[in-house]
């Protein structure tokens, strides 16, 4: 699992009921812990990808089934990959040793290869890539040969087809090694069935041994092509080993005797013989295929004797060890690969054709040569004469006679010879790559001609000048890596050649913001801007039009387009018939889309469209399914018509318009998934100089270097792993400085580099004479290096990048030199024996380990910061790869599981792949991950939203989550406790060593830090050293396992109340109840999609999603509490045993109801509504969060018989209630009353659910209901009654009408949430509604309640009868409401309210002004003759704050407390009721003052225009007394009194807390936004205000300065929105405890009371 810093949020103190004020609940608040992805995205901001590679002999082994090697695989997949990668930068190193070279750095993927890179290897580097581009004809008949294994130059032996033929051993007999006897070699007999050949070593001696294949089917006298064996090594090794190669001389191999001396030795031998010196290191279960043996082969197969069918047999001698398997290993025996020709021999023309070589017409061909791979030894002479074929684009060879011989009519004037008179030297022997002299003329004269183009085709002609030897090298179809390459170096001008010339070049760009793709609703004109299925071009019935525009198109004004496509990913299966009609439009720069109404149809379209349906020619639409890529077809026209515009410019935007008739294509969008966003691709000519006019992009260069690669050498994982870190680092360059230590083997020192010269800075590169950019693999090049202070430039400049490492490697690592300098890195003495989760490293680390700190060292690059000179947090993520590994050799899974551990300890992903086609999925899925990942920064930690104080026990749960740019977020609940002793705390509480109510882990050890964040390494409850990692311990790790998982939702609407114990409601696979829908599945999804659904959401891994491989584990699946704070509720037990359950919503979609002992989830509660979403999260694509059960839960419990035990008598029960918040618009209750008392705490299992009722907002009776933010709260209330005393008490349902989405970006009145409703919590059934919306009786209408109102509702028993008889709450339009309540006369049961507005402060004429109420208020019963003419009233403390935006600055916010002098009822002459005469406002100051109706009492408005208000401006009043009368003379008149919220953006975001006359009210300020840091976290701070409640006077000295000032009201919290201040209520005094940003703070409000209801009297 990922490791990721804890992020707490909510925290609830438990053991009984939650009582007393309800605590609050916040808004959306993602943006303070996610940066601007989409900014970064606009900004051109990119991932930093490296890329490692193995490079080491190993892959050089066949992939079963491909007919290819493993390298060849790697390149082909990298290929595939490379042409569809779009907003990356992407680099590539490869294994060396020690250490690997960055063989090119991190850079743009579509950016100018010039302008990226210095110079530091050829500039055009083509090698033939078709068997269709290299071709022989035979002279003197003219036939062709496309496809041969070998290309002679320009004689040969046996012109036309080639056969291959293998051949395994296939009986004990026929590998044989000698014994030794007496350490005499020779002197023993033949060993006929050992497990292994020991080639050629076995103690001291050295053995012979000998291998023979029954049945060669060679016809005599075929000509041998090439001829290897493949061996499959039986142990490492590793020692300096020279193997000998000789042919058994018999026209039929013999069978081998274990008789006595009849050794190897006796055995004629062929004079021919094959030498590999220098062998690469051998790891166990590798294949492994030595030099080209066809000599040997040649030689019997010539013999006088030798017929089709013989046996063959092979004598190995030599010096050193290597050991292969044998017949008798039980697999793997040794294999003969042959190819032979049988044609005729003759004089042959030969023909290259290199493709899309970028030079730009005009260039100046500095040098050029063509390399050639030997296939065999030769040294007679002869001279080739080359040329090249003078036309601008050369067509391919045609097949018919003489068609070579045709072209070269076309020859170049210019013509180079080269002489071939030293000896070639096969490169399966150790030779090396030969060159031709400098070709440079006739490049020159074809790329100076007119007609020709850069990224044209050009073919090189070859005949016999002279000699009569001839040279056999590699083809294409021979071996791809050998197949002839191109090299040339040239000088271009650019700004000498602006507008002259062309260069071909091929373009691609990916949507890269939110409102570059788009959806419009034809009929309505409604606009979608974010969505994650663009619909094409209908959305389901609905006809729409789609927008896509594409920026930065480096296409200069009048350019040829010569090719145009947009590429989709389909996001479902669709099979019908679809017609789409594609526009461009008609603009010079395409604006970004908006939400403006009609803004696709009002924008002009061009002339020119293209029709895309199934009777297209180049493209037809046909079936899309999921997952698959589909091009339309060629959109030149409409790109044409585009940059013809007169306004043009390069680097300007471009849209397409797509419309159509029936039928519907759905594909991916940027919101969706980045990675799979249209892409647009077109291929033009390009004028030389010009914007886009390159010779060759980063794309081409890195597949160039990727084609060059060539295999070799060790497998040094750490060490190439630590030059990456350096590389990232900006460090100095170390491993990359030298082509190895020679270790490698000569080959692997030619085949590698040092790093290249645009990697770093300083330093010089030393190189012998002959070594140069276009010659790197010479001879001369052995001893290339870097001397001096040469030290990496890192490509990390972003604040908003991310960085990351994806390492590929085929085998164990081995060759580790870099342990020591990995600790001195990171900073230890030594390296971890144990992974975050606390299991053991895959192999210890021991000093010889090859794999020894490298998991250290994956850890530190993601975990710290890397980059010091750039603010924020800079980490690398590393991504591992096994390729073509074995999970059957003990040897190769360790490898796998190293591979693992690496990848899980540095936050990537661990895949194996086989092939190149899954090789190709496995690099796609990861940069998918990566680029759907956010490219700014998420929180490292947040802050804690909610405390609910259960006032018997100091038990404390975190609700904690970890924020994403995902649409699912992981969250965890943890268990700790208070600190209440006093003898813990010699020096007292509130000392620098200890405070009261601070917070402990298990241990009793303190678990917040200075810096008020939980501490690294602390174990909360159910849990062991799990610190402030989130994924580690509490209930997220505490089960059950998925298997036993009681995982519920309901199939049935009625009957109103049944229980969800049976299978009826199980989510399950056998459950047939649990549908495709239901799951939020696609209808064509089948069997084994939905039981892979079931499994998901039951907690099984079934996609791997910590990149393990492992699909049957179980997945960490505990989602996000963002703003539901968890309930504890009694069951019974005692009273230091307490039966407690936890009751918390999750934000994917369910109630989870989790024991308080061991933190073991019992059931979660997926109502249908959030079970639908799971398909949606288990996708998890980019985008803002999901929401499911996010708000915070009520409990109604009743122990009928008061002995504190549930379930022990009829009159017990325990329901919850809760809502959705962002979720939906939805409360529900269950019944979790236990079927039988429990006595025990941890028991787990005796209470299952009874699903009893859901409101529905919008329906008939709830029409006013929105988002159900407003928690519901079971109170009592008088109402009527038809017995003696005409009222009675009856518990009632009350909440607001909650939120609605149109306020996130606006102020103003909304549809839904203008009320306050009052139900029946048995049965849901509404009882009475006030709202600004008419209902149907009994209800009030208010026509100024048109505003949502979110807050919970303060409820007060004015009169101390027992029961609720007002309401207190503020909207979303900053008015404060009253609600009285009473019952009505002569009913049973009826309720009547009267409804008075309070205040106003705010106005929709200024944005100042545009206050917002999200948080209930306090309200303290005054009796106050100083402070206010009239002493008796109710003051109602309230602030304000957006919650949905919490990082504005735009509105100016307050705290407000406002007198109500009507303490009574209010009155309702009319009994309409609205309130008559309400609120009352003081005339004078005078005791007693005087009272008037009036207007709701107004707070200040900034303006303009400015309304001073009928309150007390306290902000700058640290007391009312001083300096005169005038002060408190205001203070005595108004109607309360009011701070202004003084730092920028400052908000209140929770309710203010009354305790003994002290108010205490936390706000948030937003981080100040900066310049350059668009992608940081702006988490902001927090503040709490202490001060008097009548008159806002400090009470407290916090800055300790012997002057009391207004900057002592202030008291300055940890980062992070703080929550509200929670009074904990010991025996030894009272503790505020506040989250902030990661944990908790406790202060000392110097009070000496108990536990008291929050209704406060002062004389």
């Amino acid at each position: 699992m990922k490791r990721r810093t804890l992020v707490p949020f909510f925290l609830a103190f438990a053991a009984g009921v939650c009582s007393g004020v309800p605590a609050a609940s916040l808004a959306d608040d993602t943006e303070v812990y996610v940066g601007s992805e989409e900014l970064a995205q606009s900004q051109g901001i990119r991932p930093n990808v490296l890329i490692i590679l193995d490079t080491s002999g190993s892959m050089s082994e066949q992939v079963p089934g491909t007919g290819k090697t493993r390298l060849e695989n790697m390149k082909e997949a990298l290929h595939s990959l490379l042409d569809g990668l779009n907003n990356v930068n992407i680099g590539l190193m490869r294994f060396s040793n020690p250490g690997g070279p960055v063989l090119l750095p991190v850079a743009p993927i579509d950016a100018d290869a010039s302008d990226a890179f210095k110079s530091g290897q050829a500039d055009v580097l083509a090698r033939i890539s078709d068997g269709a581009d290299d071709v022989e004809e035979l002279k003197s008949t003219g036939e062709m040969d496309f496809f041969f294994f070998l290309l002679e130059l320009v004689d040969t032996p046996a012109f036309g087809r080639e056969t291959a033929f293998t051949r395994s051993v296939g009986a004990s007999a026929d590998d044989a090694e000698e014994i030794y006897i007496g350490g005499i070699v020779g002197a023993g007999r033949l060993d006929l069935t050992s497990p292994e050949l020991e080639m050629v070593r076995d103690g001291d001696g050295t053995r012979r041994d000998g291998i023979v294949f029954r049945g060669v089917a060679i016809p005599k006298g075929a000509y041998v092509t090439a001829a290897e064996l493949e061996l499959t090594a039986a142990q490492n090794d590793a020692a300096d080993t020279t193997l000998e190669f000789r042919g058994w001389a018999a026209d039929d191999a013999g069978v081998f005797s274990d008789k006595l001396k009849p050794s190897t030795a006796a055995l004629t031998q062929t004079t021919a013989k094959v030498v590999m010196s220098g062998v690469a290191p051998w790891t166990s279960g590798q294949r492994y295929v030595t030099a080209d043996l066809s000599p040997v082969v040649q030689e019997i197969v010539d013999r006088p004797g030798w017929a089709e069918g013989n046996g063959l047999g092979i004598l190995v001698t030599g010096t050193g060890l290597r050991q292969a398997k044998t017949y008798d290993s039980g697999g793997d025996a040794p294999k003969l690969a042959v190819v032979y020709g049988s044609g005729k021999p003759g004089e042959q023309r030969v023909g290259l054709r290199f493709r899309n070589l970028g030079i730009p017409q005009g260039a100046t061909i500095d040098s050029a040569v063509l390399e050639v791979s030997p296939s065999r030894t030769l040294s007679d002479p002869v001279t080739l004469r080359i040329y090249g074929e003078s036309v601008g684009d050369a067509e391919p060879f045609d097949t018919s006679k003489q068609s070579l011989k045709e072209k070269f009519t076309r020859k170049t004037s210019t013509s180079v010879a080269w002489p071939m008179t030293a000896e070639w030297v096969a490169r399966s022997s150790q030779g090396q790559a030969q060159r031709s002299p400098d070709l440079s003329a006739i490049l020159q004269d074809v790329v100076g001609r007119d007609d020709w183009c850069g990224g044209n085709d050009l073919v090189l002609l070859m005949e016999k000048a002279d000699g009569t030897g001839w040279r056999s090298v590699y083809s294409h179809d021979g071996k791809p890596d050998f197949a002839p390459v191109l090299k040339v170096n040239y000088t271009f001008d650019k700004a000498a050649s602006k507008g002259t010339g062309c260069s071909l070049q091929t373009l691609q760009r990916q949507v890269r913001a939110g409102n570059d793709d788009a959806e419009q609703a034809d009929e309505s004109g409604t606009m979608q801007l974010v969505d994650k299925i663009l619909d094409m071009p209908n959305a389901e019935k609905t006809a729409q039009t789609v927008g896509i525009r594409f920026q930065d198109i480096p296409i200069e004004q009048g350019s040829e387009v010569l090719d145009a496509r947009l590429v989709f990913t389909s996001r479902n299966s669709r099979e019908s018939g679809t017609s789409i009609v594609i526009y461009g439009e008609a603009s010079d720069n395409a604006a970004p889309f908006t939400a403006e109404e009609r803004d696709l149809a009002q924008r002009a379209k061009t002339t020119a469209s293209v029709t895309w349906d199934a009777s297209s020619q180049d493209a037809p639409l046909q079936a899309w399914r999921m997952n698959e890529v589909h091009e339309t077809p060629n959109l030149k026209s409409i790109v044409q018509d585009v940059v013809n515009r007169s306004g043009w410019k390069s680097r300007n935007a471009l849209s397409f318009i797509l419309r159509g008739g029936a039928g519907q294509r759905k594909a991916y969008s940027f919101d969706d998934s980045p990675a799979q966003a249209p892409i647009l691709r077109i291929t033009y000519k390009a004028r030389q100089g010009s914007s886009g006019g390159s010779s060759a992009s980063v794309r081409q260069l890195l597949k160039q270097t990727v084609t060059e690669l060539q295999h070799g050498g060790w497998t040094p994982i750490v060490d190439t792993l630590y030059e990456a870190a350096r590389y990232y680092r900006a460090e100095g360059v170390v491993h990359g400085a030298l082509r190895g230590d020679g270790t490698d083997g000569e080959a692997a020192t030619l085949n590698t580099r040092v790093s290249h010269p645009s990697s770093y800075k300083g330093g010089t590169v030393v190189r012998e004479k002959g070594c140069t950019d276009a010659n790197l693999g010479a001879e001369a090049c052995r001893t290339e290096r870097i001397e001096g202070n040469a030290r990496y430039v890192s490509p990390i400049e972003e604040l908003c990048g991310s960085n990351y490492v994806i390492l590929l490697t085929d085998g164990e690592a081995n060759s580790n030199h870099s342990a020591d300098l990995v600790r001195s890195m990171i900073g230890a003495s030594s390296c971890e024996t144990k992974l975050s989760d606390g299991t053991a490293v895959t192999r210890g680390a021991p000093p010889e380990s090859s794999e020894e700190c490298g998991i250290d060292l994956g850890r530190f690059l993601h975990e710290k910061d890397q980059l010091s000179s750039l603010a924020g947090h800079q980490t690398v993520s590393t991504y591992t790869i096994g390729f073509n590994l074995d999970a059957t050799d003990p040897a190769q899974v360790h490898a796998i599981q190293f591979l693992k551990d690496l990848a899980k300890e540095s936050g990537g992903q661990f895949r194996t792949a086989t092939t190149a086609a899954d090789l190709t999925e496995t690099f796609k899925s990861f940069f998918l991950d990566i680029l759907n990942r956010s490219t700014s920064y998420a929180a490292p930690s947040v802050s804690v939203n909610t405390f609910n104080k259960l006032y018997h026990r100091n038990d404390v749960y975190l609700s904690l989550f970890e924020p994403s740019d995902r649409i699912r977020w992981v969250g965890n609940l943890k268990k700790y406790q208070l600190r209440t002793d006093p003898s813990e705390c010699p020096g007292g509480f509130f000392t620098r060593e200890c405070s009261l109510g601070e917070i402990l882990d298990r241990e009793g050890v303190e678990a917040i830090g200075p810096d008020g964040r939980i501490k690294v390494g602390i174990s909360s409850f159910w849990s062991s050293g799990d610190g402030n990692e989130i994924q580690e311990g509490g209930a997220g790790r505490a089960g059950p396992p998925s298997g036993d998982r009681r995982v519920l939702t309901y199939v049935v609407t009625s009957p109103p109340s049944y229980s969800l114990s049976g299978l009826t409601h199980g989510v399950t696979v056998s459950n047939s109840s649990i549908t495709r829908e239901m799951l939020g599945l696609d209808a064509d999804a089948d069997t084994a999609d939905r039981k892979a659904m079931i499994d998901w959401v039951r907690g099984v891994d079934v996609d791997d999603e910590d990149g393990d491989e492992d699909r049957v584990e179980d997945r960490y699946s505990f989602a996000d509490p963002l703003h539901s704070s968890p309930l504890a509720v009694t069951y019974g037990g005692t009273d230091k045993a307490p039966v407690v359950k936890l009751f918390v919503g999750t934000n994917d979609g369910g109630l989870r109801m989790i024991d308080a002992e061991n933190g073991e989830e019992e059931w979660i509660f997926y109502p249908p509504e959030t079970l639908s979403m799971q398909a949606r999260l288990r996708a998890n694509p980019n985008g803002p969060h999901e929401y499911g059960i996010d708000g915070t839960p009520t409990a109604w419990r009743r122990d009928g018989d008061g002995d504190g035990t549930i379930g022990d008598s009829s009159g017990d029960f325990v329901r919850v209630l809760f809502g959705m918040r962002r979720g939906g618009s939805h409360y529900y209750a269950l019944d979790v009353t236990p079927g039988s008392p429990i006595t025990q705490p941890g028991v787990i299992g005796p209470t299952y659910p009874t699903f009893l009722w859901r409101i529905d907002g919008g329906s008939a009776h709830y029409p006013s209901l929105g988002q159900t933010w407003s928690q519901p709260l079971v109170t009592k209330l008088r109402v009527g009654s038809s017995g003696e005393g005409g009222s009675k008490v009856k518990e009632y349902l009350l909440f607001g009408g909650g939120y609605h989405e149109s306020q996130d970006t606006a102020f103003g009145p909304s549809p839904l949430g203008n009320a306050i409703y009052i139900a029946d919590p048995e049965t849901g059934e509404r009882k009475y509604w006030i709202s600004g919306t008419a209902h149907s009786p009994p209800g009030v209408e208010v026509p100024d309640m048109q505003y949502p109102i979110p807050s919970d509702l303060t409820l007060m028993d004015s009169d101390g009868d027992g029961a609720t008889d007002r309401i207190y709450v503020g909207d979303t339009g900053g008015q404060v409401w009253r609600v009285d309540l009473s019952p009505t006369p002569g009913t049973d049961g009826g309720i009547q309210a009267v409804v008075g507005k309070l205040a106003t402060v705010s106005s929709s004429e200024s944005p100042k002004d545009k206050r917002k109420f999200f948080y209930p208020p306090d309200v303290v019963q005054v009796l106050d003759s100083k402070y206010s003419g009239v002493s008796r009233y109710d003051l109602v403390a309230i602030a304000s704050g957006d919650r949905e935006h919490p990082l504005s600055e735009v509105v100016t916010d307050r705290l407000f407390t406002f007198r109500d002098f009507v303490s009574n009822r209010m009155d309702d002459g009319n009994g309409d009721g609205m309130a008559d005469g309400y609120p009352r406002k003081l005339v004078g100051d005078s005791s007693p003052g005087s009272l008037v109706s009036g207007a709701p009492l107004q707070g200040p408005l900034d303006g303009p225009p400015t309304v001073a208000g009928d309150l007390f401006d306290a902000t700058q009043v640290a007391d009312v007394e001083a300096g005169g009368t005038t002060n408190l003379s205001r203070l005595r008149s108004a109607a309360g009194w009011y701070l202004r919220l003084t730092e920028p953006g400052e908000k209140g975001l929770s309710s203010p807390v009354v305790l003994a006359g002290k108010l205490f009210l936390t706000t948030f300020t937003p981080q100040p936004t900066q310049l350059g840091d668009v992608c940081q976290l702006m988490e902001g701070g927090g503040r709490l205000y202490g001060l008097d409640v009548l008159n806002a006077e400090p009470k407290f000295n916090w800055d300790t300065l012997s002057e009391v000032t207004v900057k002592d009201r202030v008291y300055g919290l940890a980062a992070g929105i703080p929550s509200g201040a929670v009074p904990i209520f010991q025996k030894e005094g009272v503790t505020l405890l506040i989250g902030v940003g990661g944990g908790v703070e406790a202060v000392n409000p110097e009070l000496s009371i108990g536990p008291v209801p929050t209704y406060w009297f002062q004389e």
